[in-house]
C-alpha cells in the first residue's frame, strides 16, 4: 500500500508563512514535493499569491487585490515575516526543474461571476506562466468552480485539472469526469475509500485533504488517496518517516469504530489494522 504523497497547503500555512515563496522553498527542502497555492488577479491584470481576495488577513494593510496594482501588491509585507507577496511565476520558480513535483494551483476566480475577457486574461496568465517554467505533468489548476475549469478546459484542451469540493459521491465523480478532471480533492471526513476506488476508475486520482494529524495521515493512506494536503505538512511527513521506519505506521484511530468503517468502507479488517510498508 502506498503512502501519498503530501501536499504542502499554502506552503503549510500552520508552519511558515501563508503562501510566501520562502515557505515553498523551505517545505521543498524539506523534502516535501507536493504544493497547493492560490492566485488571484491584480487590477493591471497581473497574476499573485493570495488566498482571500482582500490582503487584510495575511499582510500588514489592507485591500482588494482586484482594485490594487502589481506594484502596490508587490509594496506590502506579509504579516508574520515581513516577506512579499509572490507572483505567479516567482512561485514556479522554486518548482523549476523539478520533474517529481506535484503542483495544484488553486484558480480563485469564478468565470460565473467575473467579466469574460477579465477572465480569459486571468486563465491565459496563469496557464501560460505556469506551462514556461514548470516541467510538464507535474501541475494542475484546481477550482471549487465548474465554470472556471470548463472554461480553462475550452481555452486549452491539454490543461491538468482537478475539482475541489466537499464528498467523493458517484455523482460528484461523474460530474469531475465529465469536466476533463484528472484529480479530485475531497474534504476527508466526508469521504469514504469506495469513494477513491470510483475515482480511480473514473481514470482520476484522489486528494483527501487536510492531513493534519498523523492519525489522519494513516487513515486516508488506508482509504487510498494518492495525495494529500496538508497545512502542517513538515511535522505529517517527519511523523510517518519515522513510523515508517519503525514498522509503526498502523491505523489507530481514536474515532469510534462505526466512524473508522465509515471512511474505509469496503477495506479489509486485515487491511484496516495491517502495517503500511515503506
Amino acid at each position: 500500500m502506498n503512502t501519498p504523497t503530501i501536499i504542502a497547503h499554502r506552503g503549510g500555512k500552520d508552519e511558515a508563512e501563508e503562501n510566501s515563496a520562502e515557505s515553498f522553498a523551505d517545505a521543498l527542502s524539506h523534502g516535501i514535493l507536493g504544493a497547493e497555492t492560490d492566485v488571484r488577479l491584480t487590477r493591471d491584470g497581473h497574476v499573485v499569491i493570495m488566498h482571500d481576495p482582500t490582503v487584510d488577513r495575511t499582510t500588514t494593510s489592507t485591500g482588494h487585490i482586484a482594485e490594487m496594482t502589481l506594484s502596490e501588491v508587490k509594496s506590502l509585507s506579509l504579516r508574520k515575516t515581513g516577506q512579499r507577496v509572490p507572483t505567479l511565476e516567482e512561485f514556479c520558480e522554486v518548482y523549476r526543474g523539478r520533474a517529481d513535483a506535484d503542483i495544484e494551483i488553486e484558480l480563485k476566480l469564478d468565470a460565473g461571476s467575473e467579466q469574460a475577457d477579465r477572465m480569459d486574461h486571468y486563465l491565459r496568465s496563469v496557464y501560460k506562466t505556469s506551462s514556461s517554467i514548470l516541467a510538464p505533468g507535474t501541475f494542475a489548476f484546481s477550482s471549487f468552480h465548474p465554470a472556471t475549469l470548463r472554461r480553462m478546459r475550452a481555452l486549452f484542451p491539454d490543461a491538468a485539472l482537478a475539482f475541489i469540493t466537499w464528498s467523493n459521491t458517484a455523482e460528484v465523480i461523474l460530474s469531475a469526469s465529465l469536466m476533463g478532471c484528472r484529480r479530485l480533492c475531497t474534504v476527508w471526513d466526508n469521504s469514504t475509500a469506495h469513494g477513491v476506488v470510483l475515482t480511480h476508475q473514473a481514470g482520476m486520482t484522489a486528494n483527501l485533504w487536510c492531513s493534519d494529524t498523523p492519525e489522519v495521515y494513516r487513515l486516508v493512506s488506508l482509504m487510498g488517496a494518492d495525495v494529500s494536503t496538508s497545512n502542517v505538512p513538515r511535522a505529517i511527513c517527519a511523523a510517518a518517516a519515522a513510523q515508517i521506519a519503525l514498522g509503526t505506521f498502523e491505523v489507530e484511530t481514536s474515532a469510534p469504530m462505526s466512524d473508522t468503517r465509515r471512511y474505509t468502507s469496503g477495506v479489509s479488517e486485515h487491511q484496516r489494522f495491517a502495517v503500511i510498508p515503506a
